[in-house]
């Protein structure tokens, strides 16, 4: 059996972070690591290889997330990036051109679809 995949979310709502959590749990296939906040998220940048992070970026009080974005897209250069917004044309800009972007609101199967999207977008060696 192949390792899960180790997923970084990062969302500052604790109760839509809670559900991601407990519609991710019953997949084996889905390690998730959770943050409200990108200074809270640099402390799992450092736990081995990540394979997707997931990432809404537009967190109240602490911005688009565009360093921390650049940061982990360089720490982790083959992992996918999914990017959630209300309004996902708005920022892409400043992303790397290989994320997916997953508009709000959002369904667990349309998660997974976007996690396997990134995955399967992300550079290779």
């Amino acid at each position: 059996m192949d390792a899960p995949l180790k997923a970084l979310f990062i969302d500052r709502d604790p109760t839509l972070s809670a559900a991601v959590a407990d519609s991710l749990a019953g997949l084996k296939s889905i390690a998730l690591l959770q943050a409200g906040s990108f200074d809270l998220a640099e402390s799992h940048l450092d736990q081995g290889n990540l394979d997707v992070l997931i990432i809404d970026i537009r967190v109240r009080r602490t911005g688009t997330g565009a360093d921390f974005i650049a940061r982990f897209a360089e720490l982790h250069p083959h992992a996918g990036i999914v990017l959630v917004s209300a309004d996902p044309k708005y920022y892409t800009h400043y992303y790397p051109p290989y994320s997916v972007c997953l508009q709000k609101p959002y369904g667990v199967d349309d998660l997974v679809d976007a996690i396997v999207s990134a995955i399967d977008r992300a550079p290779r060696v």
